[in-house]
């Protein structure tokens, strides 16, 4: 596999900080297993929503919903990275009509965050579809037209909207102790 672009973000000037490999990935559409040979290993994943497609959420009213969930769940599995996250997109809007701990309770091997954060290797992770703080970094995808990454302001903007040729947003994040 060819090596993402890595871009560095925090104290990076700083020799005794902690640095974590974070991969961001988003808008997989129900073809996982197309992209996992383009998935590079990290110490965190993180896909941003829309494993679905449209019309995807037909199946959250059917009784078919489960299979879809447990091949979500199965790609997560199937990634080596310690720390899986998963945020719901534009695709998801059935999960508009379930709690957090409905869709957690389906998906065993991935953190499904929705308004709600994670703490993982000491950096502080939030997912939402929408959000209004100012973070480090600001994951994101489903615009296939600019996806890439971007500095505005110190903060870090990725969007990982993955057509087939581009490889996955890596960064790595370097947190000072006092983090």
């Amino acid at each position: 596999m060819e090596e993402s672009n890595v871009v560095k973000v925090g104290d990076i000037t700083n020799p005794n900080a902690k640095q974590i490999r974070v991969v961001h990935i988003s808008d997989t559409h129900l073809l996982h297993d197309t992209y996992l040979p383009h998935i590079p290993d990290g110490d965190i994943l993180i896909h941003s929503g829309d494993f679905g497609k449209f019309g995807f959420r037909k199946f959250f009213t059917g009784v078919n919903h489960q299979h879809l969930l447990d091949k979500l769940d199965q790609f997560f599995q199937s990634l080596p990275h310690r720390h899986k996250i998963f945020v719901a997109g534009n695709h998801e809007t059935s999960f508009n009509n379930k709690s957090r701990e409905e869709i957690q309770s389906a998906l065993q091997h991935v953190h499904y965050l929705q308004d709600s954060s994670i703490t993982c290797v000491g950096l502080n992770i939030y997912g939402s579809p929408w959000n209004s703080q100012r973070p480090l970094l600001h994951l994101y995808g489903h615009v296939h037209e600019s996806s890439g990454v971007a500095v505005i302001n110190g903060v870090t903007f990725s969007n990982a909207a993955l057509p087939f040729y581009r490889k996955a947003n890596v960064f790595d994040v370097f947190l000072s102790k006092d983090s």
